[in-house]
């Protein structure tokens, strides 16, 4: 693995407004400094009241029910359809619901108003996005930090080994890069191979963004990764930060009338502004890491 700081000027634009938080892309990538810190942010989320097997539990279903193959005509080896009626597996999609209860789309009024991009927000500042905030490339750089993949795939790897050691674990992280078990059925026979899943790249959920807005700039053609909006992952940030708008127009999508979250590219005066102070999420959890290490170290 190449032992680079993230946070260097050569790997993304930094804003001079912006405050600086010690975080894992404060250390070289892949050094147990950068390690520790995101596995403290990591293991901060688990609830100390919840038994080993319960945590485990959980991990084990987030980290498996919505997994895909990266490539076309493959499955996921096991995949979550495979691992219905495992204990471990149940309680975990039980615990999950119990946290996080199925809301009907029209009775869900935040559901309505997400969008990828106030997804993202809400994650780094614990909040639904406001008009004039701000989100910016830096910040999915951040939530999106390859230490986070590597320590989040390794407490999954643990859990699974310790819940289910007979079955092969179905995702790897190697040099901050997610790989994917999948399974094909090809000339009569399985076909397996190790696929690696981009999109959960900071780069990559940028891009999507990007191409969103232009895809919105330019009137709504058919096709978003066609002509313009053919963006390569080199090239990306075009855009270095969004703007939210507020809430609407409405919009109608599967028979429901929905009032999304907007944005539209920053401008260099919204860029220059500093952020607001994060009242929960990632970059929150990041400020609380700062203080206790500032206060460890008087």
């Amino acid at each position: 693995m190449s032992i680079k700081p993230l946070n260097g000027k050569n790997n993304r634009e930094v804003s001079s407004a912006t405050p600086s938080r010690p975080s894992p892309a404060d250390f070289p990538l892949g050094s147990p400094q950068s390690r520790a810190a995101a596995r403290a942010m990591l293991e901060k989320r688990m609830n100390p009241r919840r038994s080993e097997y319960d945590e485990d539990a959980l991990t084990i279903y987030r980290g498996v029910a919505y997994l895909t193959s990266p490539r076309t005509g493959w499955q996921v080896k096991p995949s979550s359809w495979e691992l219905r009626g495992n204990t471990i597996y149940e309680r975990g999609q039980d615990l999950s619901f119990a946290i996080s209860p199925i809301i009907p789309s029209h009775l869900d009024e935040r559901g309505q108003r997400w969008t990828p991009e106030s997804s993202e927000f809400e994650i780094g500042f614990g909040r639904e996005p406001q008009p004039g905030d701000i989100l910016r490339y830096e910040h999915v750089a951040l939530l999106h930090h390859p230490e986070f993949l590597e320590v989040d795939c390794h407490i999954f790897t643990e859990a699974w080994n310790r819940r289910m050691p007979g079955l092969p674990c179905p995702k790897k992280v190697e040099s901050g890069r997610l790989f994917i078990r999948s399974v094909r059925r090809y000339q009569g026979k399985d076909e397996e191979d190790w696929v690696e899943d981009i999109d959960v790249q900071p780069k990559a959920i940028w891009r999507e963004f990007e191409r969103y807005i232009k895809w919105l700039a330019l009137g709504k053609p058919k096709g978003l990764k066609m002509g313009p909006l053919n963006l390569s992952l080199e090239d990306i940030p075009t855009i270095h930060a969004l703007t939210f708008l507020g809430v609407g127009p409405r919009e109608e999508c599967g028979g429901f009338v929905y009032n999304k979250h907007r944005c539209r590219p920053s401008t260099e005066e919204e860029r220059a502004q500093p952020d607001p102070e994060p009242t929960g999420g990632i970059l929150k959890e990041i400020a609380d890491l700062s203080r206790r290490k500032r206060r460890a170290e008087v």
